[in-house]
């Protein structure tokens, strides 16, 4: 019992594991044996069929340079059908002349605009070119005044420079020969008073045999001295005063000396500054704004003239172009307007797509005569072994089973999404040996088989 329970619990989880692994089998192995067969036949095919529509030359028309003009009057109709050169619609040329007027009298107003611009610009030239030059003269002046004045204040300070060292050299002599005169003074001083003492004492013998009123010896001695002292004191007086003299004309010229200085220093400053004025006048006259400002007006007229110019040139082209002309024989196809509307404007058509016309296109033109070629819309599993210069056998529904050749002209290297699968646009050459002068119609459905 117990040994069946063990089996038991070994064989369930093997058993659980091969159903699991059974089960994803089943999901998987159809789509792998799909693919496979798939890419099997796709190596080993020696053919490739695709689905088509038979083209032409298609000319979708519409006025050139014309944005919002109107339609005047239209030539055509659906179906016609019409030979190269022939009008096939006209604009309203109202519009158009009023819209070529108003443009003349814009580009010849900015004509008027670029002469006045260049006028002032002339003007402000000269103007600039005749105040820098007088702000250079002014400084030529200034720099001349600052330099005599230098000069000149210089020569004033050196000549009281040499008045005060000629006064000073005065000063020194007439110390020198006013102490001379005191030495000798002092000298005539000493003999004076020997003198006086001499006398004094002549006069003291003679006193005792005078009479009681003469002098006495010592007041005459004094009275000496004081005349010798007097004397001395007058001849030192006489020997200064011209020291004294001489010094104040010193004094005064040391002071003249300083006031030279300072006006000499104050006058160069004063001058100096004139200069420094004299050069920011030049800096702001060379660099004034005014021929700046009118070169930038002359610049931005010409602007303006040349966007006036390239309108006038585009209403001139608008009226020439205000007759449309069909560029080939053909079938209108479609007209997109009415007289009065605008119309359709100028669309790129480089598609593999066909169809009736681009809505933006005022008129078509079909080719008729030169249905040549076929577009086919070739699966993403066999565009990978179509290539230029491949034959091509197909079958048109409109004459059904026969048979037409063509040759693969180019392969469209962009992928189309049409539903639920990717196709790739295939241009096919028709040969015309193989249509024998059959009607061909743009747009009929084919059937082609491209031999790999």
């Amino acid at each position: 019992m117990r040994q069946n329970w063990l089996l038991r619990r070994w064989y369930l989880p093997v058993i659980l594991l091969l159903l699991i692994t059974t089960f994803f089998v089943w999901r998987t192995l159809p789509a792998y044996l799909d693919q496979h067969q798939q890419a099997t036949q796709n190596v080993f095919s020696s053919s490739i069929s695709a689905p088509g529509l038979l083209q032409s030359p298609v000319y979708n028309l519409t006025f050139q340079n014309n944005s919002g003009a109107v339609i005047g009057e239209i030539y055509v109709h659906q179906g016609q059908y019409v030979h190269k050169g022939q009008a096939l619609a006209k604009l309203n040329q109202n519009t158009l002349r009023t819209a070529l007027a108003g443009a003349q009298l814009a580009v010849a107003a900015g004509r008027n605009f670029v002469t006045s611009g260049l006028n002032w610009l002339k003007r402000a030239l000269q103007q600039h070119v005749a105040l820098v030059i007088e702000a250079q003269d002014a400084l030529r002046v200034a720099q001349i005044n600052l330099n005599a004045i230098s000069e000149q204040q210089r020569t004033l300070v050196l000549v009281a420079r040499v008045t005060l060292a000629d006064d000073t050299n005065v000063l020194i002599d007439t110390r020198i020969q006013a102490a001379a005169q005191i030495q000798a003074a002092q000298a005539t001083l000493i003999q004076s008073k020997l003198a006086c003492e001499a006398a004094a004492s002549s006069s003291s013998s003679s006193s005792s045999s005078s009479s009681s009123s003469a002098p006495s010896a010592e007041d005459t001695l004094k009275a000496c001295l004081l005349a010798a002292q007097t004397a001395f004191a007058q001849a030192v007086a006489n020997a200064q005063s011209p020291v004294v003299a001489a010094t104040a004309t010193v004094v005064s010229d040391r002071a003249l000396l300083v006031a030279a200085i300072a006006n000499a220093r104050a006058n160069i400053v004063a001058a100096q500054g004139l200069v420094l004025l004299a050069r920011d006048n030049v800096a702001i006259e060379i660099y004034e704004t005014g021929p700046f400002v009118a070169e930038r007006n002359v610049a931005d007229s010409q602007h303006s003239l040349a966007l006036d110019v390239g309108a006038l040139w585009l209403a001139q082209i608008g009226l020439t172009n205000s007759v449309l002309t069909a560029p080939h024989d053909g079938v209108v196809t479609a007209i997109n307007g009415t007289v009065g509307s605008s119309p359709g404007t100028t669309v790129d058509i480089a598609s593999f797509a066909p169809g009736s016309g681009p809505s933006g296109t005022f008129i078509q033109l079909v080719d008729l005569s030169q249905v040549n070629s076929m577009l086919l819309n070739v699966s993403e599993t066999d565009i990978v072994n179509v290539k230029a210069g491949q034959h091509v056998s197909f079958t048109i529904t409109a004459y059904g089973n026969r048979q037409f050749s063509g040759t693969v002209n180019a392969v469209s290297p962009n992928g189309v999404y049409t539903g639920s699968k990717m196709g790739f646009p295939v241009i096919v050459n028709i040969d015309t040996g193989s249509t024998q002068g059959l009607t061909l119609y743009p747009n009929m459905t084919t059937s082609a088989t491209i031999t790999a």
